[in-house]
């Protein structure tokens, strides 16, 4: 029996020493998006879920990767 494996990406947008930080361009690229691409492909992850506390990063991922990247809204803390 194969069991059906889910990768979660959390992507705070309210660090308090490097603001941001996930969308820091590394180059050229934010860098959530070489977490997310190190999932994409994997024979084990049938599901990725982003989740983030910023529109802005949602967008982001939304325009990078489509429906390859299921994206979820949590409230600011």
């Amino acid at each position: 029996m194969r069991k059906e494996i889910k990768a979660v990406v959390p992507a705070r947008s309210g660090s308090k020493r490097l603001q941001n930080k996930n969308m820091r361009l590394l180059n050229g690229r934010p860098l959530v998006f070489y977490t997310i691409d190190s999932l994409i492909g994997h024979d084990e992850i049938k599901e990725i879920v982003f989740t983030t506390d910023s529109r802005e990063y949602i967008n982001a991922v939304n325009q990078e990767y489509g429906n390859k990247v299921r994206v979820e809204l949590r409230p600011e803390t």
